[in-house]
């Protein structure tokens, strides 16, 4: 709301058309609650250079959805550069990785599946064409994914927050600043 009321004052349309509700709904869910919120609940049982290395991989994805909406391979050179960005995340996560890191396989998944996540719904908006202001474009999905995270505290049966007057003035920090 704070993102679209800013947008408002700005003078932007704020009131998207239907189709543009729905590519931001539904790339706000993929990218914030698919996409993050599975990295939270993953990460409760996955350690984090485990976690870093799969989410590496989010790259890859977004090139191999590419490639079959194109019907059409990657070329070399973007080859090359997924494979040295994903080596580069492999050999900083390797100290951690080689110590032995734990994780169960649901959390696995839940990670695959936040990385393809992240990567679809960045690839959804950018082929709709929005001619929204960004602002308004990220205050939809911000929107979207909040009531997605909302739901999805449910799962794992998170109890409701009692934030101290420290983290209120923190997040007040963080949203000013």
């Amino acid at each position: 709301p704070l993102l679209l009321g800013w947008a408002a004052l700005r003078g932007a349309r704020v009131r998207p058309t239907r189709a543009e509700l729905w590519t931001l709904a539904l790339s706000g869910t993929l990218l914030w609650t698919l996409g993050n919120g599975f990295v939270v609940l993953a990460e409760q049982q996955a350690e984090s250079a485990l976690s870093a290395l799969i989410l590496s991989s989010t790259p890859i994805w977004v090139a191999l959805i590419e490639s079959v909406a194109d019907r059409r391979r990657p070329g070399v050179g973007m080859s090359l550069a997924l494979l040295v960005g994903f080596g580069g995340a492999a050999l900083l996560s390797y100290p951690a990785l080689h110590d032995g890191v734990g994780a169960d396989a649901m959390s696995i998944v839940v990670l695959l599946i936040g990385a393809l996540s992240w990567g679809g719904g960045s690839l959804y908006q950018r082929r709709r064409h929005l001619v929204l202001d960004p602002v308004v474009s990220s205050g939809y999905q911000q929107l979207a994914g909040g009531c997605g995270m909302a739901a999805l505290a449910f799962v794992p049966r998170e109890p409701t927050p009692t934030p101290t007057p420290v983290a209120w003035a923190g997040f007040l920090f963080l949203l000013v600043f």
